[in-house]
């Protein structure tokens, strides 16, 4: 293969370039996809930073449910690459591609987090990441990049941005986390919160007490509570909480599936008949607990229903709680997270052509959900 070297690359990659040739490959049909899954696996495994919207099973349920319904002129375009050298560098960049040649990451309509997946190391690999964009530039069938939701420390994110044409990295949103310790107490659980903090949790895990409190997971032989679910979601809908768009059936079914594979707990707040008044998904691989779509009849219930599976969560062992996107006070004043800012690196050049075309896929999205709303209301 004779790859163009873009004019800004250095020599020392130049020099690299002549004795390494990585092995890339593009993922393209679901047999091939589900080939790659031990190599995936591994990967993962050997990167403990890396978190639920990493894993394999995430990407491959969502791909299937939601991308393949909400988004069907989009297709698979992962990107598999391997430098057998003296280090052994090997990612996969989980990405899809849009009808318009845009490279997006799967997922990046639901995920909180996104990034490649590959080993944690400690070395340098500026030129291998500067081999697998000089491919993606001549394929014929990509035309640029828009990959969102990545840490400061990405690799995808920092090395793009460098070499990919018109790069241009943009702060996007904000997510948070925090541990909590293995423990039957909140003092213990919750070191870093003062005196003040632990009593507010507390106080906030009392309130409601008509409410009963549950969890729902494959591990404690539950069924998925498909219809409650369907049921407070409409109910939002019904009332202007939310819009259909941010939480279709196609979600729903993508959480179906990560809960039979046993990567999804259903946590809820339930009246005496068994209703929902509040229920929330929570991702977990690992030690690590995504917080990623909740329903209410009550929005006070959301703080009450946190720190109920907080509670129950740290009897089980050590976590760290990813706290989803967004700077909400409620969990800022409550939990006291640590904040990481999150960036997008976008590669199209500005344009009206460009931007005609992002507004007006934008507009079918919306459309489409509106009419799916309207239905719903009418019901």
């Amino acid at each position: 293969m004779d790859v163009a070297i873009s004019s800004g690359t250095c020599d020392y990659y130049l020099k690299w370039r002549v004795n390494n040739m990585a092995q890339i490959s593009i993922i393209r049909t679901l047999d091939e996809f589900e080939a790659l899954k031990d190599k995936w696996d591994c990967l993962f495994a050997a990167n403990p930073r890396l978190r639920v919207f990493q894993t394999y099973e995430w990407n491959r349920i969502v791909w299937e449910k939601y991308h393949n319904v909400e988004l069907p002129d989009e297709t698979l375009y992962i990107v598999h690459a391997v430098h057998d050298g003296k280090l052994k560098q090997e990612t996969i960049l989980p990405f899809c591609r849009s009808k318009n040649g845009v490279l997006h990451f799967i997922g990046y309509m639901m995920a909180d987090v996104l990034d490649a997946i590959s080993p944690a190391h400690v070395d340098n690999w500026h030129c291998f990441y500067a081999e697998i964009i000089e491919f993606l530039k001549e394929q014929k069938d990509v035309a640029d990049i828009s990959l969102w939701k990545m840490e400061g420390i990405s690799e995808v994110l920092l090395y793009f941005g460098a070499h990919w044409p018109y790069a241009k990295i943009n702060h996007q949103e904000t997510c948070s986390y925090f541990i909590a310790e293995k423990d039957a107490s909140i003092e213990s659980a919750f070191p870093h919160l003062d005196s003040k903090g632990r009593s507010n949790l507390r106080r906030i895990s009392k309130k409601f007490p008509e409410l009963d409190f549950k969890v729902y997971s494959k591990d404690r032989g539950c069924e998925f509570p498909r219809e409650q679910l369907l049921d407070i979601r409409n109910h939002m809908i019904e009332n202007g909480l939310r819009v259909y768009a941010s939480c279709p059936d196609s979600y729903i079914e993508s959480m179906e599936g990560l809960y039979h594979l046993g990567l999804c707990e259903v946590s809820s707040l339930n009246n005496e008949n068994g209703q929902f008044q509040y229920s929330a998904f929570r991702l977990i691989a690992r030690d690590h607990v995504n917080f990623w779509v909740v329903f209410y009849r009550n929005g006070a219930l959301t703080t009450v229903g946190d720190v109920k599976y907080f509670l129950e969560k740290t009897h089980e062992g050590c976590y760290c709680y990813d706290y989803g996107t967004g700077a909400y006070s409620y969990k800022l004043l409550t939990f006291r997270p640590l904040i990481v800012q999150l960036y997008s690196v976008e590669g199209h050049p500005l344009s009206l052509s460009n931007l005609v075309r992002d507004v007006i896929n934008l507009l079918r999205r919306y459309v489409k959900a509106w009419l799916v709303q309207l239905r719903l209301r009418k019901k």
